[in-house]
């Protein structure tokens, strides 16, 4: 087991095992374009791979640059949409909330939104803001201070572009499992750090623990107690351990699309594997296969597979 504690460097072990993860799609993709040509072919010479249900002349080199050209597709594509999937998701939170001004709390702006239950969140990526409902600013002085100096931690670090970039790296580099581990957990780290910013004092401590229980009361979905959150307030020291065997995973998988990439080179001649007649080849198992998953498809939504109870 890895233990660490520290937000910071929970996220620069997620950063640099992101460079490593990159670093290999880069790669791949490096090899698959010296080891592939994209000139069309002719008609005829499609039709013909097209008509072998087995061809003939699928090398292991050329299943290597397939394979790894999926690979490398699928590392742009699951990145692309996770992306769209927060930024989307970030624009409805925006649409959403009804601002009704700004004001500034201990030097400190804040945006006001309507609502009558407290809410505070920090969102935003290259200039984050702070927005507080109604509802929170009728908190104490001193709980509305303590939730202030929270998200004004967040909004130093500019944790929504930071939680942004974790999602969408452990999202297109889907072999390093390690990354969607490290990435929750600096999520709960950042918390607990937030918390440390905005109870340096024993007063501003309890005014925080105060607030949140009238946040968690009020059903509040931004803001929630966790055990871990509470044991922290209380003065226990926040530790986390990581799975070797999950780092090694990760490890073994980028140590693998390398050393397949490093033989494929070796095995193909540059522009020796044609794209297009590699895609036609593959059209008689998909002839054969579309048809089986379209009728698994209806079956199963009949519920065909479903259990039954005898009885």
């Amino acid at each position: 087991m890895l233990v660490a504690s520290s937000p910071g460097r929970i996220y620069g072990f997620g950063a640099g095992l992101s460079l490593l993860g990159l670093a290999t799609v880069a790669l791949v993709l490096l090899v698959v374009g010296e080891s592939t040509t994209f000139a069309v072919p002719g008609l005829h010479e499609l039709a013909m791979a097209c008509r072998e249900a087995v061809p003939s002349d699928v090398t292991l080199g050329s299943l290597a640059v397939l394979a790894l050209a999926a690979i490398g597709v699928a590392a742009i594509v699951r990145g692309a949409v996770s992306a769209m999937r927060q930024l989307s998701a970030h624009r409805r939170l925006m649409a959403a909330v009804a601002v009704r001004g700004r004001r500034s709390i201990g030097g400190v702006e804040i945006t006001v939104i309507a609502g009558a239950a407290p809410q505070a969140f920090c969102a935003g990526y290259l200039r984050p803001r702070i927005y507080l409902s109604a509802g929170a600013l009728a908190l104490t002085p001193s709980e509305v201070a303590a939730v202030v100096a929270h998200e004004a931690h967040h909004q130093v670090r500019r944790d929504p572009l930071r939680l942004l970039v974790a999602r969408i790296l452990s999202a297109g580099l889907f072999f390093l499992p390690v990354l969607r581990r490290l990435g929750d957990r600096y999520e709960r780290l950042a918390e607990l750090a937030a918390d440390d910013a905005a109870s340096v004092e024993p007063v501003s401590r309890r005014a925080l623990a105060s607030a949140l229980l009238k946040f968690e009361s009020a059903g509040a979905a931004v803001v929630g107690i966790a055990p871990e959150r509470v044991d922290h307030l209380l003065g226990r020291r926040a530790r986390w351990e990581l799975p070797v065997s999950l780092l090694l995973a990760s490890l073994i998988a980028v140590a693998s699309l390398v050393a397949v990439a490093l033989v494929t080179v070796q095995t193909v001649d540059g522009g020796a594997v044609s794209a297009s007649l590699l895609l036609a080849q593959s059209c008689m198992a998909l002839m054969v296969a579309v048809p089986l998953l379209l009728g698994a498809g209806v079956l199963w939504s009949r519920g065909a597979f479903s259990p039954r109870c005898s009885a």
